[in-house]
């Protein structure tokens, strides 16, 4: 941390993965945000459950697995995320926000990815895969 001459935070160095020199980081709000943790039902989960193209060749899976929901993104490892709500899944660890848009019936049409500060919009899919 770096602080002022009085003593306080004023933000933090940190080092990116290989670098030798460190970045700043300037302290923006004393807020803590905690998110709260819903449990959603068969049929909301179900709604969610897709494959959400966020580039060519670049998609998110979304599953629900005995150990719960989980995300994948294509050459990556699936990992559990949690539902903030019917329409938002999160995971803290790796600092991902998936919000998606849900019509009035039926499965999601599309999840905007929010992480790093972007948002970035994946429509829904068919996956032709499913069921080999």
């Amino acid at each position: 941390m770096r602080r002022t001459d009085d003593g306080t935070v004023e933000g933090l160095n940190f080092y990116q993965i290989g670098a030798t020199e460190p970045e700043f980081s300037r302290k923006v709000s004393d807020e803590v945000a905690v998110r709260s943790v819903v449990e959603l039902s068969e049929d909301q989960a179900a709604r969610l459950i897709g494959d959400y193209q966020l580039q060519p060749n670049f998609v998110i899976s979304v599953r629900y697995t005995d150990a719960g929901i989980t995300a994948q993104a294509t050459g990556q490892s699936a990992f559990l995320v949690k539902a903030e709500s019917p329409t938002v899944l999160f995971n803290e660890q790796f600092g991902i926000v998936m919000e998606f848009q849900l019509p009035e019936q039926g499965s999601a049409e599309q999840l905007t990815l929010i992480q790093g500060g972007q948002k970035l919009p994946a429509p829904r899919i068919e996956n032709n895969e499913e069921g080999e």
